[in-house]
């Protein structure tokens, strides 16, 4: 069965989709038609401030150039959750019996097909905080950042909506790797290359959701975050993501482990024998042509013995991991230290 093909669909897309399927047939790739609006909103702001009198003509404001970031994080993420692992499930398919394939596409439609409802639901109450959240900051904020109010609402509005639309989606899509590896047939240990595909994808989510949660804020506006807030935020953020690393793929960790713990069993066997087999020759037998035969066999299957302890029970690349915690830790390791830098330099 392809991929793509599923005779009974489980429900009905969330209106949603036809938004990025329209987005698709568009001459550029969508998420290069999404980074076009960047310099459009930062623009239109401006031109709005300038007409009602928040700046002078031709003065430019941080905050009014970059508000497009906010408008635009929430569907690129979107679409990263829609694009991100289609090699991962054609890599996977081979490992899946031909019994599941039915299954198998069920689960590849609710991977990437949000749900009517739910993700209706999930789209009303990010907007509504988000609209919430945009009227909270417009009585704080510097009047000129709402110079354009309705467009910096509707900001705060559609960015709230689609990164909790998002989420809901990936929350949904972990469940489904989780219980996609607990049906893959086949578990080679010897080539687990075919199971990389999901870590690096979720791997990349990570790393784009902190971006998104605590680098783009630090950035876009030093003063976001106190100092004691620089450091709670990461500190629950960062071990969120690694869970979200984690947990889907620990099924597949276990199969593993238990696969090699079998080949332990049977490379420990054979030594075992062929150990006995020798002292029997050598001792009872005298026969020490074949007991250097079989010394040599006995080599071999150290040899052996020692690849299996060399062999990972992980399901990922080593480097996938270790760009992850790069990407988490190294930014809050330069947060210290610049924290720490500034009170020695008394600044």
């Amino acid at each position: 069965m392809n991929l793509a093909q599923l005779e009974n669909k489980p429900y009905k897309p969330n209106f949603v989709h036809s938004f990025f399927d329209w987005l698709d047939r568009l001459q550029l790739p969508a998420w290069v038609s999404l980074l076009i609006l960047f310099p459009v909103v930062g623009l239109v702001q401006h031109l709005v401030a300038y007409g009602r009198g928040f700046l002078s003509p031709g003065e430019l404001n941080f905050d009014l150039g970059t508000a497009g970031y906010w408008l635009l994080s929430g569907p690129l993420l979107f679409i990263w959750a829609m694009k991100g692992s289609r090699q991962a499930w054609i890599d996977i398919q081979p490992l899946v019996s031909p019994d599941e394939a039915e299954h198998f596409a069920s689960m590849y439609f609710e991977f990437y097909t949000v749900p009517k409802k739910g993700g209706t639901v999930a789209l009303l109450i990010g907007g509504l905080a988000g609209l919430w959240n945009g009227f909270a900051d417009k009585a704080v904020a510097p009047s000129v950042d709402y110079a354009f109010a309705e467009l910096r609402i509707s900001i705060w509005v559609i960015a709230a909506a689609t990164i909790l639309l998002t989420i809901y989606q990936l929350i949904r899509q972990l469940n489904i790797i989780r219980n996609l590896y607990t049906r893959v047939a086949k578990v080679d240990i010897f080539n687990p290359q075919l199971l990389y595909g999901f870590p690096r994808y979720t791997a990349i989510f990570g790393v784009a959701i902190f971006f998104y949660l605590y680098l783009a804020p630090v950035m876009l506006d030093p003063t976001a975050f106190a100092s004691s807030l620089s450091y709670a935020t990461p500190a629950v953020i960062a071990p969120l993501i690694l869970v979200m690393f984690y947990l889907p793929l620990a099924g597949m960790h276990n199969r593993l482990l238990i696969e090699k713990e079998a080949l332990r069993a049977e490379v420990g066997g054979r030594i075992r024998t062929i150990l006995r087999d020798i002292h029997r020759a050598a001792f009872d037998k005298k026969d020490f042509e074949n007991t250097n035969s079989m010394i040599a066999v006995h080599s071999v299957l150290l040899k052996e013995k020692e690849t299996i302890e060399d062999l990972s029970t992980w399901p990922w690349r080593p480097s996938t991991l270790n760009g992850l915690l790069s990407a988490i830790l190294l930014p809050i390791v330069l947060t210290i230290l610049r924290d720490v830098i500034s009170g020695w330099l008394g600044l």
